[in-house]
């Protein structure tokens, strides 16, 4: 569903971090319920000469913004951001929900901007591009379908939360305010294309949340467009991207391809 024409998401304006002329950009997108520091642990990894550029969903850090309606509002308040970046060799990140807003920034881009892109890096995602939720399926706002409890199952199911968290019920509460903002537009996500870019299709080997047809399915739709899809599992659950050394080198070794002359 569309939102109102009255409402449209404002995504923050970008952390970015490394040389003003990069050889290459890493563009990332976070997970549900999280912000954009957790991508800060990768830092390390990646070449002196890339700039990580981390996008934001608003209301974040309690700066109490307007949330996004839908999916496709809080898409349209990311593609301002992350379209203009877009103008030599990038890498496009997304964890979790940030894997199905990579996909569908990457394939809002005009072609001869999608060409810059030399790697999709799709971590822990939920879906596959084509598992689109159906309209008649979209709740019609958060928490219509996810309720308060089951929404702080989740974070247990998650991992990644201190167990202190679980016993004060102030930060307990915020922390499901967010997830559940954020687990709605998972849950009014419209599918996507097949995309001609390679992609990398990455999970944690130990993640309550996995499912293994997901990365399979996103496979195919890349070999639809005639791109390359490489399946890797990581040692850790289902925040594996941050908590290991290996996704972080191996972020370093693509993002440091990207940045090389096109053959």
């Amino acid at each position: 569903m569309s939102a109102p024409p009255e409402h449209r998401a404002v995504a923050p304006k970008p952390l970015r971090i490394g040389p003003a002329d990069p050889a290459v950009r890493v563009l990332a997108f976070h997970h549900a319920g999280g912000s954009a520091a957790a991508f800060l642990p990768l830092l390390s990894q990646l070449p002196a000469d890339c700039e990580l550029v981390l996008l934001e969903l608003p209301d974040r850090a309690g700066k109490l913004e307007l949330p996004p309606t839908d999916f496709e509002d809080a898409l349209r308040g990311l593609q301002a951001r992350a379209h203009p970046l877009v103008d030599r060799p990038t890498v496009v990140l997304g964890h979790s929900l940030g894997a199905l807003f990579a996909h569908s920034v990457t394939a809002s881009l005009p072609a001869r901007q999608q060409r810059f892109v030399r790697g999709l890096v799709l971590s822990a995602s939920p879906f596959a591009p084509q598992d689109g939720i159906s309209p008649e399926r979209r709740p019609d706002a958060p928490f219509a379908r996810r309720t308060e409890a089951r929404l702080a199952d989740d974070l247990r199911l998650f991992g990644g939360s201190p167990d202190s968290l679980f016993d004060d019920p102030g930060r307990l509460s915020a922390a499901v305010r967010l997830l559940g903002l954020d687990m709605h537009l998972t849950d009014t996500y419209p599918g996507g294309p097949d995309l001609p870019v390679p992609h990398h299709l990455w999970y944690g080997d130990e993640d309550p949340t996995h499912v293994p047809g997901v990365l399979s399915r996103s496979a195919d739709s890349a070999a639809r467009a005639g791109a390359r899809a490489e399946i890797r599992a990581f040692p850790g659950g289902h925040f594996f991207l941050f908590t290991g050394q290996e996704p972080a080198a191996e972020l370093g070794r693509i993002a440091a391809a990207a940045a090389l002359p096109a053959r």
